[in-house]
């Protein structure tokens, strides 16, 4: 079975967040495999050295950490560019991309040569390290699609760059054809996540919800499948942002759903050939 770890946005709740031990802790218990840390600032990106400790005492990979890198803003540019440098475990390391904040300058290609020269400091720093780097297409960011993650990687062409397929994101930006992403991103797919998804009303704050995995009108066995066909064999992981409510119960929930999907999917892909 592929790996599975739990993205830590499961662990934040309306009450609080749960503690980096407490989390690692839950998932080593419940039998994942990873676990995942997303730096939202410099406060987060200070908690690295701990978290990694927390992982290693629970016997859990570190499958990704998780950074914002702000392109149109250099100082804070280079300060990711050195969170990413100090961290003490070889990992993959997510890179979503926005030029000057959410909502401004999606996927505008005049800001590609910004992004190239950063992204080859970060290749350089994952060289040196064993880091993979991937890139992550995030809803309302400059780097908003997988379309835009190719056509950078391609720029770049470093073996160690390449792309985060995200089942929520890729949603919520109305794709339905999940055959003709893979199949696209194949060459540089690294990591991929999931989630159970529902389009949400016009005039709503997001496109989609994030909801458990055997929930909301996104078919994951279908998705899993198009992932089996282009030959991923990675991690995945399971997203849960918004989620909240009794964290270890949805994760353990969650963990038996994936085992049934993925067991499905090695088996059954045939059934996936949509009409």
């Amino acid at each position: 079975m592929s790996q599975i770890y739990a993205m830590d946005t499961f662990f934040t709740t309306s009450l609080g967040n749960y503690a980096l031990a407490s989390r690692c802790q839950i998932l080593s218990e419940l039998g994942y495999d990873g676990t995942h840390l997303t730096v939202w600032d410099a406060d987060t990106a200070a908690t690295i050295p701990h978290f990694v400790m927390c992982a290693q005492q629970h016997k859990l990979t570190v499958n990704g950490i998780y950074f914002m890198l702000d392109i149109a803003n250099p100082a804070a540019a280079q300060a990711t560019i050195a969170q990413i440098a100090s961290i003490p475990v070889t990992t993959t390391v997510e890179v979503a991309m926005l030029a000057n904040g959410m909502g401004q300058h999606r996927s505008d290609t005049s800001f590609d040569s910004l992004a190239l020269t950063y992204l080859q400091q970060i290749c350089a720093i994952a060289s040196q390290h064993g880091h993979q780097v991937v890139l992550y297409p995030h809803v309302n960011f400059w780097l908003e699609t997988t379309d835009d993650a190719l056509r950078i990687c391609q720029q770049v062409n470093h073996p160690n760059l390449g792309i985060s397929f995200n089942a929520y994101h890729w949603y919520a930006m109305g794709n339905r054809d999940i055959n003709a992403t893979t199949t696209s991103i194949a060459p540089y797919l690294r990591a991929a996540n999931i989630c159970g998804s529902r389009m949400n009303p016009p005039g709503s704050a997001m496109p989609a919800s994030i909801e458990l995995i055997d929930q909301g009108e996104l078919d994951l066995f279908v998705v899993l499948c198009a992932l089996n066909h282009v030959g991923y064999t990675g991690a995945i992981g399971l997203q849960g942002f918004g989620i909240g409510g009794d964290v270890y119960s949805k994760l353990r929930h969650s963990r038996q759903v994936f085992r049934d999907l993925h067991h499905r999917a090695a088996l059954r892909g045939h059934w996936a050939h949509l009409q």
